[in-house]
């Protein structure tokens, strides 16, 4: 995936998702993306500090703390919540790349080509706390969503370019 941004998807597979909308729901942008994984915090407890682990950071051994800090410096939080949250079945379902989809009612993600259309996962826009473009160091594209069961997750629609996540934050708001 470029994230260049300079095809048009929703023009091009926008009529393809008629059969999956509901009466007055109208697409406002598509964009491909995938969920990078970095940093999830699943509501495990934290390690504890024991004297083997004092040893293995004494001798510059990795250990699960930090192994954490340092992918929370390199890719930033890319998961807050718990099995079975919003943000977690999002993970789940984009790991490998997917269409996100803006509508007048939904945020939804899948697969949509000229053949096929399949949905993943959906929400309503009620169930949206917040849809942001949030930028890191080689993932321009990034964007925050903020769930209102409380979970939130980071999604990448181009690592160079921020083009794609602008139009989705623009066709949210």
């Amino acid at each position: 995936m470029s994230g260049m941004g300079l095809i048009n998807y929703l023009r091009l597979y926008g009529d393809n998702l008629a059969p999956v909308l509901h009466p007055d729901e109208r697409p406002l942008a598509m964009e491909l993306f995938q969920y990078h994984p970095g940093h999830e915090d699943l509501g495990a407890p934290r390690p504890r500090f024991d004297l083997q682990e004092a040893a293995d950071m004494a001798l510059g051994l990795p250990t699960e703390r930090t192994l954490g800090i340092a992918e929370r410096l390199v890719s930033g939080m890319s998961l807050v919540g718990w099995p079975g949250s919003k943000a977690q079945l999002l993970s789940t379902a984009s790991r490998f790349g997917s269409d996100l989809v803006v509508t007048n009612q939904r945020l939804l993600t899948g697969t949509v080509n000229n053949t096929t259309v399949t949905i993943d996962w959906e929400l309503w826009r009620e169930e949206v706390a917040s849809l942001s473009w949030a930028p890191r160091f080689a993932q321009t594209g990034r964007l925050r969503l903020v769930l209102t069961d409380g979970s939130a997750i980071a999604l990448v629609c181009g690592y160079i370019f921020p083009g794609a996540a602008k139009r989705i934050v623009a066709a949210w708001h």
